[in-house]
């Protein structure tokens, strides 16, 4: 459901008819159940990445809404939504931090999350909301965006290297 109510950020600019037009605009509370929803999803497509990591996530659908409020109200959050015929086909989130330490002062901002309704892949969406986080960083006054990826989601990452983004650091765990 839309709430006529927000501002539309962007439309994609040339739709192919009216049946593609997707719209592009600030989360709203009325909008918590459904990007649960697209979050529980996305953390099964992770899962199949990587079952053991993501376990623990599969169970925390109540966590992840209270996060997606948490948004909502943070000043130094962001989450947007893609809108298809009055219905959310995907979102995206976003923060900023102020970072200082021992070898620069930095304001970065990271992409959180990023899911597409599996129907309406490889039609633009993604960069849609990719595009909005990046204005929303610029005016967060961000020196860059970085974003997490799992190092199995090869399609994730040739996505993102081929919008400019780099490897910069490698981020290893160990289970306890």
């Amino acid at each position: 459901m839309v709430n006529n109510d927000i501002p539309i950020l962007m439309e994609q600019t040339e739709p192919t008819d009216n049946s593609e037009r997707i719209l592009i605009r600030y989360m709203a509370e009325s909008d918590l159940d459904v990007v649960t929803d697209l979050w529980m999803k996305l953390i099964e497509e992770h899962a199949a990445n990587d079952p053991l990591y993501f376990a623990s996530f599969r169970n925390n659908r109540n966590r992840k809404r209270r996060h997606l409020e948490i948004i909502l109200r943070d000043s130094f959050e962001q989450a947007w939504v893609a809108v298809h015929h009055y219905c959310v086909i995907g979102f995206c989130s976003a923060f900023v931090s102020y970072a200082e330490s021992m070898y620069n002062r930095r304001t970065e901002a990271t992409l959180g999350d990023i899911y597409v309704e599996p129907a309406y892949r490889s039609r633009g969406v993604g960069s849609l909301l990719l595009r909005e986080t990046m204005e929303w960083a610029k005016l967060m006054e961000a020196d860059d965006l970085r974003l997490h990826v799992h190092s199995a989601n090869r399609d994730a990452i040739a996505y993102y290297e081929g919008r400019g983004f780099r490897h910069k650091f490698r981020v290893m765990s160990l289970a306890l």
